[in-house]
């Protein structure tokens, strides 16, 4: 009706001036928390989150961290850390960055306790409001940052939605025909591998597993159960499995089971389309292997070269820049040579910058 919730009826602007943010960092809590969305989630994932194909980018809640505060802290890409301050905690991995300045960290919004265990940005905020709009300083929280402690953890696969509350580190995502849980605990792996078979407790079909030896230095269990050709459900526990290369476990529900899928589950070692990697084009569903191989068996140079190749990039285009980033940490061989044999330009353009909104 072309009139504005006023008394008038009519539009009204606020006059506003800046004001410096009332949560300022001390030697307890030195590090500045930002917080916001990322690319393929929006709010608390009511919709985004059933999506298997805008899940599979971002599977694991995290907080990004400049690298040199990460060496100083001494964490490494993958650990599970623990935000906390006086207001409260969360439990999420820590990405290295060098898109985030020193003193800064980085925490979305979109997981929460229906998702993850841990993982609500909002135990931490602080409650001062801004006078005109009600809003608290989402953007500029004190907090530190520690590594969290686990002694196992799990991924562990079902077609069911499951009760994971008895667990102190735990998140959910949807894949394609189920969910994918990540699990970390306190116990050793073999004590885990015990919970995640009672969670399952599936008796027809086949079941495939494999135990490693006692001696075994970093054991890792795996086990499959399989019915008309389809898995139902499907765990790999280890001591850590951050190293491991997982994310070919996102669409294994909808495969039709082949000598192949057997051999990747047993072995861990994974075989053909299950070796796309991480996907990085949620549109096109182009994982960061596919990438990586185009552009060295293909000698491509540039994001467009890939795009049209792969396809990666041509849907919403919103990936484009993780693109790019591969490309300047893969390039092909032949261009790497090509640089090393051709001396420095006198000007160089600035690099590629990033940021996270």
């Amino acid at each position: 009706d072309k009139r504005f919730f006023t008394a008038t009826g009519k539009a009204q602007f606020i006059a506003v001036s800046h004001q410096a943010p009332l949560s300022l960092s001390t030697k307890s809590y030195p590090f500045i928390l930002n917080s916001g969305r990322i690319r393929d989630q929006w709010h608390t994932m009511t919709r985004t989150g059933l999506s298997s194909r805008l899940s599979a980018h971002k599977a694991e809640p995290f907080v990004e961290m400049n690298e040199l505060d990460a060496k100083t802290a001494k964490l490494s890409e993958g650990d599970l850390v623990q935000l906390s301050n006086e207001y409260g905690e969360a439990v999420v991995r820590v990405n290295i960055s060098a898109q985030i300045k020193p003193g800064q960290l980085f925490m979305p919004i979109h997981w929460n306790k229906t998702t993850a265990s841990q993982a609500s940005v909002c135990a931490l905020i602080k409650p001062n409001l801004d006078t005109s709009s009600g809003q608290p300083e989402f953007k500029h929280t004190p907090v530190k940052i520690e590594k969290w402690q686990y002694h196992s953890e799990a991924l562990l696969l079902t077609r069911k939605p499951l009760d994971l509350s008895k667990f102190t580190y735990w998140v959910k995502q949807k894949v394609a025909s189920g969910y994918l849980y990540r699990i970390a605990d306190d116990h050793g792996s073999s004590a885990l591998m015990n919970k995640c078979a009672q969670l399952l407790q599936l008796e027809k079909g086949k079941n495939l597993s494999y135990s490693p030896g006692s001696d075994s230095a970093q054991p890792i269990y795996r086990y499959a159960n399989i019915q008309a050709q389809k898995i139902q459900s499907a765990y790999i526990v280890g001591d850590n499995l951050q190293q491991q290369e997982l994310e070919w476990l996102q669409g294994l529900l909808d495969e039709q089971v082949d000598d192949a899928i057997e051999r990747s589950l047993i072995s861990g070692r994974i075989e053909g389309k299950l070796a796309a990697g991480k996907i990085i084009c949620a549109c096109k569903q182009i994982g960061i292997n596919s990438i990586k191989n185009a552009i060295q068996e293909q000698q491509l140079d540039s994001v467009a070269a890939i795009s049209e190749f792969t396809g990666a990039g041509t849907g919403c285009g919103t990936c484009l820049s993780e693109v790019e980033a591969i490309l300047l940490q893969h390039p092909a061989e032949q261009d790497i040579k090509q640089q090393a044999d051709t001396p420095p330009a006198k000007s160089q353009h600035n690099p590629v910058q990033y940021f996270t909104f």
